[in-house]
């Protein structure tokens, strides 16, 4: 599971996610700040991934993005 702490570093997650991800595969992501999640879902959109899960874990949140709309879905 990827970890991001900041917001270059989910940043840097989502864009590698972006370019690497098969249409339709699935990524949890761990959010150790809570506020990550507003810039999470802003982020997830523009790089047209989905965000369709979060939930809250003892170690923070816990999202997931899956590739339903990116590059890879429309080759």
């Amino acid at each position: 599971m990827l970890t991001a702490s900041t917001e270059g570093q989910l940043s840097r997650i989502i864009k590698k996610l972006s370019q690497s991800m098969s249409c339709g595969k699935r990524e949890q992501v761990l959010l150790k700040n809570y506020s990550l999640l507003s810039f999470a879902a802003r982020s997830v959109v523009s790089e047209s991934l989905s965000l369709i899960d979060a939930y809250e874990e003892s170690r923070g949140i816990i999202i997931t993005i899956e590739n339903r709309f990116g590059k890879k879905c429309r080759e």
